[in-house]
């Protein structure tokens, strides 16, 4: 079985590799379930092919998934996929508050992409303060990961345009009609201050609704990464999808 995973805004593969490895080794340490890969994916790319509307080279892309998994901005990604597995981590089906949605205003997004064009390093900081607030070292395992210094270091290595077309994305995407026929897991923390836990809530809410099957897992007291949860994201991914 290979798994997918497609890294948040501003994230890179060595960002997620800490994740990637230790979802890796509870597998195959776990039950022995040495069939399951991690593949992993970069936003960016994700991002420009959905943009282009090229459905030919986004089926190409995923033809060998069964379950996507996509952390923030990566999960919004992963519902415009064909994969039919899903697991959402700290995401959602739209972020910006209109239309009836549940989300964050606008402003907050309009003030990021502004503030890219004058300093990339700010902007990678600010974010990186509110979201790695709980868990900026890995105590959740031996992988020793500083997540806070890892994003913002992996932003000032992207390119700023991309950066901001990720923001523009978050702006206008919506994924509310894109959960049919789909299995669904949402892992999110209830003290997430960029998505917050509300937004969960919401995205369960519409699944449920077209959804082959539905499941919220509220992390207690976790924040917007929860990437250093390593062992829990693995065990409800199990059990949702039956890894073992």
């Amino acid at each position: 079985m290979r798994v997918g995973f497609i890294s948040g805004w501003g994230s890179d593969e060595q960002f997620s590799l800490p994740f990637m490895k230790a979802f890796s080794d509870l597998a195959v340490s776990d039950g022995g379930v040495e069939s399951v890969e991690m593949q992993y994916f970069p936003w960016v790319d994700v991002l420009h092919t959905i943009k282009a509307n090229d459905t030919a080279a986004l089926s190409q892309m995923f033809r060998d998934v069964d379950i996507l998994m996509g952390w923030s901005l990566g999960g919004l990604l992963a519902l415009h996929t064909p994969v039919k597995n899903v697991v959402l981590v700290s995401s959602f089906v739209k972020y910006i508050k209109e239309d009836g949605a549940v989300g964050v205003d606008a402003s907050a997004l309009g003030t990021m992409m502004m503030g890219l064009r004058i300093s990339k390093k700010a902007v990678a900081k600010g974010f990186a303060k509110l979201g790695f607030d709980h868990d900026s070292h890995d105590s959740h395992g031996s992988h020793g990961a500083n997540w806070q210094d890892n994003f913002i270091r992996s932003c000032m290595e992207l390119n700023v345009n991309h950066l901001y077309d990720g923001l523009d994305f978050l702006r206008t995407a919506d994924a509310r009609g894109m959960l049919a026929d789909r299995g669904i897991l949402i892992i999110h923390g209830d003290n997430d201050r960029v998505a917050p836990f509300e937004m969960a809530v919401y995205t369960e809410s519409i699944a449920k609704g077209s959804a082959t099957k539905c499941k919220i897992c509220a992390v207690e007291n976790g924040g917007h990464n929860l990437l250093p949860q390593h062992e829990l994201i693995f065990n409800e991914v199990s059990s949702f999808y039956g890894l073992k």
